[in-house]
């Protein structure tokens, strides 16, 4: 498993709590764990709750952005 930096941001990007460092399968998976809810790679901007660092297969530095999933 790969390790994740978890940043819980708000619509704008900006950082509103400490960063996590965790493990995880994927970066929805270790934000899921961090964070305490299911997210998703695509949503709209205002919906964007976590940005997520880590080391891709490349070995360059990789950011995600993670978004609240839908209501069903």
């Amino acid at each position: 498993m790969k390790f994740y930096k978890v940043v819980k941001c708000d619509a704008e990007g900006t950082q509103t709590a400490p960063s996590i460092t965790i493990s995880g399968p994927s970066p929805e998976a270790a934000a899921e764990l961090a964070l305490g809810e299911p997210l998703a790679r695509r949503g709209r901007t205002d919906n964007l709750v976590a940005k997520v660092y880590y080391q891709g297969s490349s070995g360059a530095n990789t950011m995600q952005r993670l978004y609240r999933k839908p209501s069903e």
